[in-house]
C-alpha cells in the first residue's frame, strides 16, 4: 500500500522511493541510485514516451466481485473491490507466470487471471 508515499515501478514491482535508495538489493548500480534520489527530491521530470511506446488502454470489466489490491499479487493489502460489471481501463499488464494483474488506477490492481480463473474480461470501446 502506498499510503501517499512515493513509489515507483522498478524491477517487476512497486517499491517506496526512500526504502529502495537504502536497499542494495533494489538500487544497485549508480545510475539507479541517482534516478532514485532526483525522483525523491521531486527534482525528476520524466521525458513524455516516444508515440511509438505510449501505451493502448482497455477496457476490462469484472465477471463478479473480487478484491482489489495495492500491488499486482496476492501478498499485496486488499484496498477495496472490483464490483460485478464494473468498467476500468486497463493501465498496465503484470504478467506473473500464469497470472494475469491489471493495474486500473493508482495503487489498484485487479486479477485479469489467477491460479487458472479468469476474473474479467477485455471489452470493446
Amino acid at each position: 500500500m502506498t499510503d501517499g508515499k512515493k513509489v515507483l515501478y522498478l524491477k517487476g514491482r512497486y517499491v517506496n522511493i526512500f526504502k529502495a535508495l537504502c536497499d542494495p538489493e533494489i538500487v544497485n548500480t549508480p545510475e539507479e541510485m541517482n534516478l532514485m534520489e532526483l525522483i525523491a527530491t521531486g527534482n525528476y521530470d520524466p521525458p513524455e514516451p516516444p508515440e511509438s511506446e505510449t501505451p493502448t488502454l482497455r477496457k476490462v470489466r469484472a465477471r463478479d466481485t473480487y478484491n482489489m489490491r495495492s500491488g499486482a499479487g496476492t501478498n499485496h493489502a486488499r484496498i477495496g473491490y472490483f464490483q460485478g460489471g464494473t468498467t476500468a481501463e486497463a493501465l498496465e499488464e503484470i504478467q506473473d507466470g500464469d497470472d494475469i494483474w491489471l493495474r486500473v488506477g493508482y495503487g489498484q490492481f485487479v486479477a485479469y487471471r489467477y491460479n487458472g480463473t479468469q476474473f474479467c474480461e477485455y471489452v470493446d470501446g
